[in-house]
């Protein structure tokens, strides 16, 4: 037994894998995709109130939670705090992380407070230390935006940056809305489907889940994607069909 495996206990494993799954269930997500960090939120007190609020509201928006359902967790989170927030602040902090795009990774508050260590989080081995090893200039080393659509070429460098702002390693899922590829993209946000779908087409991500806009009794659902790495080289033929489309 190696040390990493020798500092795991058993009883703690156990507790901490409870507390995902209450966690999971309740926001109705995936527990492979809650960081150990935030299912050990704990009530706070007034010095970090704002910033852990802040925080926990970004987390909810990585997840792919529903609007109205992260709003509720938020509420009920902020109840437990001494004293808790006055409702007007903490839907200006809400609404301040819900309408952004950033995001923390392993030295935001969450995770340097509630971290239970890398060497034992699953998370950050599968969605960090893990990822595979990715040139990010090979995109243009391989001429892909010289193949691709417009909106494909100015799509894929969003995807490159919302992984950086989501603290996760390269080829990791990401789950971000249409508006938060339009904002870093300038895409027009009703043709990002259309162009995170082209990108799937010639084999440079993978859409797992497509993102849906908020309708009359439905809930809005966020885009979960996933970069192919390394990147890959593009097939012969694409080139061939582009340079006969360019010069005839």
């Amino acid at each position: 037994m190696d040390q990493e495996q020798a500092e795991v206990d058993p009883y703690e494993e156990l507790v901490r894998q409870e507390q995902i799954q209450v966690v999971a269930v309740r926001l109705n997500v995936d527990p492979a995709n809650v960081k150990p960090c935030f299912a050990r939120i704990s009530p706070v007190k007034e010095h970090n109130r704002n910033q852990t609020a802040y925080e926990r509201a970004t987390e909810l928006r990585r997840m792919g939670v529903a609007e109205a359902t992260a709003w509720d967790d938020l509420k009920r989170w902020n109840g437990s705090c001494t004293p808790p927030l006055s409702e007007r602040e903490l839907q200006t902090t809400f609404d301040s992380a819900w309408d952004g795009v950033k995001a923390y990774g392993c030295r935001g508050l969450l995770a340097v407070t509630w971290c239970i260590g890398r060497e034992k989080c699953d998370w950050y081995k599968q969605n960090v230390a893990g990822s595979r090893k990715c040139r990010d200039e090979d995109f243009l080393d391989f001429h892909w935006p010289m193949l691709l659509k417009s909106d494909e070429v100015r799509l894929y460098p969003a995807l490159l940056r919302l992984e950086k702002l989501r603290g996760i390693g390269a080829g990791a899922c990401v789950i971000a809305s249409t508006r938060d590829y339009a904002e870093l993209s300038g895409v027009y946000r009703g043709r990002v489907m259309r162009a995170l779908e082209g990108l799937e087409r010639h084999g440079l991500l993978i859409v797992m889940e497509r993102g849906q806009k908020r309708s009359a009794g439905f809930a809005g659902r966020a885009c979960h994607v996933c970069r192919v790495v390394p990147i890959p080289e593009p097939p012969a033929k694409l080139a061939n069909d582009r340079r006969e489309t360019l010069w005839g």
